[in-house]
């Protein structure tokens, strides 16, 4: 897990000089950037964080939207506009991976969490100094939301539309930005939707329409198989996972799968070995079957 920890504030007071205090002597926490109205930590010294041309920081891992060359990481952020809007806009069409832009402004930290949402992020503010983190119990004690309460209102659209668990945290006064969306910490923030699958998954009519959709998959999956050594991958019998295996022999990184599973029960719709050895047979890859105990649920479960 990738945790952080970053403050914003519009005029600094003891509470800033207070946390700085605190995450020094903290163990294992970084700091990795500083403004004049904002820093960030890190545990670790791990992901990569760069300062913004506007102010704030991009932390995690972004990577070239297509191409056989890696991004320039660095000239592409200089490149980014002041304005955060318009560089969330350049982020999410010029590259992609697992990452969070934290934009300072006039009123305020704004939150862009990529498209995948790869990172974790919750947000709340404190009087005038906001607050985002990977963790609540990244934030040492000042830094921690005044009053954590549940938000019934979340909970009622929840139990209406399950669906619904995927962008409401249920506790009030914090929150999680929506991936691919930019949004101001602050209570009365704005919200601008800068990626969505309507507008970024329709793909145009073309003869090479087909070719380009596998060059990207065979790109994508390619890169995230490169940031390992060795690799563990599962065969499912399903579609999902019959593509990236192919993908991954396709873009020659298959090597670093150092074993292939399938998972299976005694029951037809938790059996289908049939299929994945169907996979395996076509890609020349060894399969190795692993029987998963089935017990029904009871009560100590709970």
């Amino acid at each position: 897990m990738i945790r952080f920890l970053c403050i914003s504030w519009v005029q600094a007071d003891e509470r800033v000089a207070s946390a700085k205090a605190q995450m020094r002597a903290r163990s294992g926490w970084s700091l990795r950037g500083e403004t004049a109205q904002s820093v960030i930590w890190t545990f670790g010294d791990t992901p990569p964080v760069d300062r913004l041309p506007g102010g704030g920081f991009l932390l995690g891992d972004v990577f070239a939207a297509l191409g056989d060359r890696p991004l320039d990481r660095a000239a592409f952020v200089r490149r980014l506009p002041p304005e955060d809007e318009a560089a969330g806009q350049k982020l999410v069409r010029g590259c992609w991976g697992e990452y969070i832009a934290l934009f300072e402004g006039a009123g305020g930290l704004s939150v862009l969490r990529d498209p995948s949402g790869g990172l974790d992020c919750l947000c709340w503010t404190l009087e005038g100094l906001d607050v985002a983190a990977s963790d609540l119990e990244a934030a040492p004690p000042g830094l921690a939301p005044r009053r954590i309460s549940l938000d019934w209102s979340a909970i009622a659209d929840i139990l209406d539309d399950p669906i619904a668990a995927d962008r409401e945290i249920a506790l009030e006064g914090i929150v999680s930005p929506l991936p691919g969306r930019l949004e101001a910490v602050g209570a009365c923030g704005s919200r601008v939707t800068l990626w969505s699958p309507t507008t970024f998954g329709a793909e145009p009519d073309g003869a090479d329409a087909q070719a380009r959709l596998i060059a990207t998959l065979d790109h994508c999956v390619a890169t995230l198989a490169r940031r390992h050594s060795r690799l563990i991958g599962e065969i499912s019998g399903g579609l999902d996972s019959a593509i990236i295996a192919a993908s991954l022999a396709a873009s020659g990184e298959g090597a670093r799968v150092r074993q292939w599973l399938n998972y299976f029960t005694d029951r037809r719709e938790g059996d289908e070995r049939d299929y994945a050895s169907a996979v395996a047979e076509r890609l020349e890859v060894d399969l190795t079957y692993v029987a998963k105990d089935r017990r029904p649920l009871e009560a100590s479960d709970f």
